[in-house]
Formats: structure tokens, C-alpha cells, sequence
């Protein structure tokens, strides 16, 4: 006995269409795995005071789990061209130097970018404090011969290196 023909408009399910929806489904639960890589790190880096007229050596580390630093970079956020920063990167020991050209006393934000391997990033920062001697200002006032009740006359200030010479 042979049976009817159906009609394609019928809701059937045939061989193919159950491969076909068992497909959709092994591939909608196919887990994929992308490798993830950590960016670095770099520790704490304490605050700096120093004269501006001196060479400031900080000392830090970095580190990578996965991978290698290759680049650390320091810059002065307020001002790149207020000092010039070099570091040297020795395994996981960073020794950076910062030579002022501050000529002024301040505070300002060291901002430090370590690079790894894979090209990811980390930023720490820290601040200095940079202190300059002032000159003292004072008046020299020569030798003056006034009468009771009358007025010295006033000079102008001249900067002094130190007491007793102008």
C-alpha cells in the first residue's frame, strides 16, 4: 500500500531538515576559546621631593603573566619639556631618572607607561615636588644723614646672593 503524497506546504520533517536543525544546534553550543592576554603591571612608585637643580633616581618594578615588558616611559603630564626622563629596564627592575628643568618650585604628576610584548599597556603615576633656594630681596640703604622728624629716602630693593654682598 502506498502512501499519499504530502503536500510541501504540509509541516513535515524529513531526514535532511532534522541533520539541518541538529547542525544549528551543535554549532549554537560550540564553545569558543580566544586566548587572553593580561596587560602588565608596574608597583607602587613612591612621591619625590627634590631640589630642582639635582638628578632624581626612582626605583620600580614591573611584571607581565604572560608575557615580557619590553617598554617603560615616563612623561610629566603638566609640562613634557619640563624634564627629561630616561629609564632603564633590567629584567622586572625599572631605575628611572628624572633631570629638571624646573626652575621654579612645584608639584607635578609623572605619568609611567609600561609596554609588553603582545603591544598591551599599563599606567601608574606618581608626583614630585620640586624646590628652588629664592634670593633673598632686600634693601641696601647707604648711610644717610637725616634731621629730627625728617623722612629716609627710599631706595630700590637689589637682589643678594648672600648677607653682606650685593
Amino acid at each position: 500500500m502506498r502512501r499519499p503524497a504530502r503536500s510541501k506546504n504540509a509541516n513535515t520533517c524529513g531526514a535532511g531538515d532534522w541533520l539541518r536543525a541538529w547542525i544549528v544546534r551543535a554549532v549554537a553550543l560550540q564553545l569558543i576559546v580566544l586566548p587572553a592576554f593580561a596587560q602588565p603591571s608596574i608597583s607602587s612608585i613612591s612621591n619625590a621631593i627634590f631640589h630642582a637643580d639635582t638628578i632624581l633616581v626612582t626605583t620600580f618594578t614591573v611584571a607581565d603573566a604572560d608575557g615580557t615588558v619590553t617598554n617603560v616611559a615616563g612623561t610629566i603630564l603638566e609640562n613634557p619639556d619640563l624634564a627629561i626622563i630616561t629609564t632603564a629596564l633590567s629584567g622586572t627592575n625599572v631605575t628611572m631618572t628624572i633631570q629638571g628643568n624646573f626652575n621654579r618650585s612645584g608639584t607635578y604628576t609623572v605619568e609611567v607607561i609600561a609596554t609588553d610584548n603582545n603591544g598591551f599597556t599599563a599606567t601608574n603615576h606618581f608626583t614630585v615636588t620640586s624646590t628652588v633656594e629664592e634670593s633673598i630681596i632686600c634693601p641696601q640703604i647707604g648711610q644717610q644723614v637725616v634731621r629730627a622728624g625728617g623722612v629716609l629716602a627710599s631706595t630700590q630693593p637689589q637682589e643678594i646672593d648672600s648677607i653682606g654682598s650685593s
